[in-house]
C-alpha cells in the first residue's frame, strides 16, 4: 500500500509543480485546476483507503498543496498574514 501512496504523491507533486509553472502565464487557470483536479484526485484515494492510510496520505498531500499555494501566491507578492503582522 505504501508504494501506491508514494506513487500517487509523486504524480501529485509533479502536477503541482506544473501548476506553479502555469501560474505565471495564467493564474486563473491555476486556481481552477487546483480546485477541480488536485482536490478530487485526493478525494478518490481517501474514500478508497483504510482510515489509517488515508490520514497519512492526507497529511502528506496537504503539505504538498500548501507549499504549492505558497509558491503561487508569493509569485504575486502576496504574503501570509502572520508574516505581515510580524513586519508591522
Amino acid at each position: 500500500m505504501q508504494k501506491e501512496i508514494n506513487t500517487f504523491l509523486a504524480r501529485q507533486a509533479s502536477l503541482l509543480e506544473e501548476l506553479v509553472n502555469l501560474a505565471d502565464k495564467d493564474p486563473h487557470v491555476t486556481v481552477i485546476l487546483l480546485r477541480f483536479c488536485v482536490g478530487p484526485r485526493l478525494n478518490y484515494w481517501l474514500r478508497s483507503l483504510p482510515l489509517h492510510w488515508g490520514a497519512h496520505l492526507a497529511a502528506r498531500n496537504d503539505r504538498l498543496t500548501l507549499n504549492t499555494v505558497k509558491r503561487v501566491l508569493h509569485g504575486f507578492g502576496l504574503q501570509h498574514s502572520s508574516t505581515l503582522w510580524r513586519q508591522a
